[in-house]
C-alpha cells in the first residue's frame, strides 16, 4: 500500500550487503543512504555503493573530536577499488564533488589514467 513503511528485519548483525539484498529482494533497484558516520562509513567500508557524493562546507558540523566518515583502510590502496571524481559543483560557499566508484579491470586503468579535476568538470 502507498504511504505505508514496512520494517524489514535482518537475521544477525545489521550490514549494509544485508540490507541491500533484502531491498533487491524486495523489487528496489535505486537506494540514496544519508547518515551519520556509522551507517556511511558501512556502506563505504563495504563497498556497497556505485556513487559517492561528498560536500566540502567551509565549517565544521558537530562537536569537536566528533569521528567523521572513516574510509576502508584495509582496501585504500588496493588497485581494484577506486573513486574517480566525475563531477564538482559550488554551491554557495560549499563545493559538492560527485564520485564514481569503479571496480576491478576499470579500476586498474582508472589508478593508470588520467583522473583529475578540470576546469570543463566545475558547474557554477
Amino acid at each position: 500500500m502507498p504511504g505505508l513503511a514496512c520494517v524489514i528485519g535482518l537475521d544477525g548483525p545489521i550490514s549494509a550487503r544485508g540490507i541491500a539484498n533484502v531491498l533487491q529482494r524486495r523489487g528496489v533497484q535505486h537506494l540514496f543512504v544519508e547518515g551519520g558516520t556509522r551507517v556511511l562509513s558501512m556502506f563505504v567500508s563495504e563497498a556497497v555503493f556505485d556513487r559517492f557524493r561528498l560536500a566540502i562546507a567551509p565549517c565544521f558540523v558537530g562537536r569537536a573530536g566528533a569521528s567523521r566518515l572513516q574510509l576502508w583502510h584495509d582496501r585504500m590502496w588496493d588497485p581494484s577499488f577506486r573513486l574517480v571524481a566525475a563531477r564538482v559543483r559550488l554551491l554557495g560557499g560549499t563545493t559538492v564533488v560527485d564520485y564514481e566508484f569503479v571496480r576491478g579491470d576499470q579500476a586498474a586503468r582508472a589508478r593508470h589514467g588520467s583522473v583529475g579535476c578540470d576546469r570543463s568538470m566545475i558547474d557554477r
